[in-house]
């Protein structure tokens, strides 16, 4: 058992990779609730590839999450497959890679280097980063879909940022900001907003993006 005060995003999934005795290794959040019966088998269906070392599922808004908070979690996870192969160079700051609904390939994660041993924030990211490195392939799996989303304050979205930030200075890789990529994902943001909630959908998720980002480049800032 690990005590809430030895918990830390990069360690303690390394002590379950080490744990692991079974093809793959499948990680769900406390806070993450399947949708359905066919979560798992949505998850694992895409290992038929023998290049695929991760699959990622999708997160689903619940119902009372806030408006900026539904159009992230809707935009980023979208309900279509997408696929990210070595070779990519543009969509990676945004592809959904999540720790909070995902499976890996035990194999294929060990001989990447696994997570690591600590990290408070963007574990996910990292490791995605070293499995692309080593050659492996990533998909996202929308049948794998689970309720997931938060009700942060605008000091919680501040705080999000300033970790990712600050992760981007100890792995540039995982962490870097691609100003174009961020435009792209904002616009499709926007978009979503406008269509469902007009300008008060606007105004939520360009204010919410305008503190995440600060955050970010805050953190990356910061010796």
């Amino acid at each position: 058992m690990i005590l809430p005060e030895e918990f830390d995003h990069g360690g303690t999934r390394s002590y379950a990779l080490g744990s692991c005795q079974t093809p793959f290794l499948v990680l769900l959040s406390d806070d993450a609730e399947p949708i359905s019966d066919q979560w798992l088998d949505g998850l694992l269906a895409p290992f038929a590839d023998a290049h695929v070392g991760v699959v990622y599922g999708r997160h689903v808004p619940r119902a009372q999450s806030g408006i900026a908070e539904a159009v992230f979690r809707v935009t980023r996870y979208p309900s279509s497959a997408l696929q990210l192969s070595p070779d990519s160079a543009e969509g990676r700051l945004f592809f959904p890679a999540s720790d909070a609904n995902v499976a890996y390939r035990a194999e294929a994660l060990r001989s990447a280097g696994g997570f690591p041993d600590s990290c408070d924030y963007g574990e996910d990211r990292i490791v995605l980063e070293r499995l692309l490195q080593s050659g492996a392939h990533a998909r996202y799996a929308p049948e794998g879909a689970v309720w997931h989303s938060h009700d942060l304050s605008f000091v919680g979205v501040f705080a999000r940022g300033f970790r990712m930030g600050r992760m981007s200075r100890v792995d540039p890789q995982a962490g870097r900001f691609r100003g174009g990529t961020a435009v792209v994902f904002l616009s499709s943001m926007l978009q979503e907003a406008w269509r469902k909630y007009r300008i008060r959908g606007t105004l939520a998720v360009a204010l919410t993006f305008a503190v995440r980002t600060t955050g970010f480049l805050a953190g990356s800032l910061t010796r």
